[in-house]
Parts: C-alpha cells; structure tokens; sequence
C-alpha cells in the first residue's frame, strides 16, 4: 500500500473503501501481516482463507458501489469468549480447546450481515474472568505503550490489538470493567 493505514477509524477506512482510495483485499491482506508478526500475544486466532474471501467479496460491492454497511469489509477482533461459527472459541480455558461453535453468536451473525469480517479472535483470561491481563489461556497480553505494564482485563487482546493499530475495532465484553479497564490501560 502507497501509504499507512494502521492508524485509520473504522469511519476513516469505510470513506477510503467507498471512494475507491483503499481497497478492502489490500487492507485485510496488510492487516493479516500485522497480525502475523505482532508480539502483543493479543490475536488467538484468525481464518486469513475466510478474511481474504470476505475482502474481496467487500471489495466487489464497493466498486458497484453497493456496499452493505459502513462496516463493510472493516475486519474486527472478537473477543475469545463469544461464538465465532466454524473458528475456535475456547472461552480462554484450556478444556475448549477443540470447540468449534456450529453457531455464531447474536453479535457476531449481526456484524457479518453488515459485511464485517469476524475471524479474528482476541486473547482473554479464563471464562473472562480476570482483572489484569496476564493470566490467559493463551499467555499475557502485553500492553502496546509498554510491554512491562498490565493491559487490563477481560478483554486484554481487544484492546491492546486496537491500541497497537493491529484493527480497527474489536469486540469485547464488560461486566465489571473487563473492557473499560484494557480500554483505558491501552
């Protein structure tokens, strides 16, 4: 890409998407890069087959200028405790580590019929239960601004994934801070 995108809003990308400015399958595809070489430990999981396919899907309506939403084609973390159909969902805990939901979840079915790319899991701590961060599943997240400091908790890989330009979004959950704190932190 001729210029850097990691810092663009979900509202910034969609205006580039619709003008023609940016392609969504250029985006997903440096998106991809980034998750692949990040050392925050905040992505758990990504299908890049499905994200690619989704892109170029997004890409198509763009050019007829049809798109389905002004999250079309805006590739976005879900956090690891919410149903993802057909990728990993292991609520952070080492016994689901083979769950494959059948389903998606309310918001994530929500989001992907307004063209939003959903494979993107997020690291949390053990059925998002956890304050600080750092005891996940898939080890601690590290904060983007300092790797020595906590990210926060549940929703650490969301956060920090969006703070560090990894995405532009993510989903979290929060029953008693567990994004506002990683939201705040990161």
């Amino acid at each position: 890409m001729a210029h850097d995108t990691t810092c663009l809003s979900i509202t910034e990308l969609s205006t580039q998407f619709s003008s023609k400015k940016l392609s969504p399958l250029e985006y997903v595809k440096e998106v991809i890069k980034g998750i692949k070489k990040e050392g925050l430990n905040s992505i758990v999981a990504l299908d890049e087959e499905a994200l690619l396919r989704g892109a170029g899907e997004a890409e198509q309506r763009y050019l007829k200028g049809t798109p389905l939403s002004p999250v079309d084609g805006i590739p976005l973390g879900i956090k690891d405790i919410i149903d993802t159909k057909g990728l990993r969902t292991a609520y952070g805990c080492d016994a689901y580590l083979d769950n494959i939901p059948a389903e998606d979840a309310y918001i994530v079915k929500t989001l992907k019929g307004a063209g939003a790319l959903t494979e993107i899991k997020t690291n949390t701590c053990q059925f998002a239960l956890g304050p600080t961060g750092e005891y996940c599943l898939n080890g601690a997240v590290r904060n983007p601004h300092d790797p020595s400091c906590y990210t926060g908790g549940s929703s650490s890989g969301s956060a920090a994934s969006v703070a560090a330009g990894l995405l532009p979004g993510a989903i979290g959950t929060d029953s008693g801070g567990s994004i506002r704190m990683p939201a705040s932190l990161c």
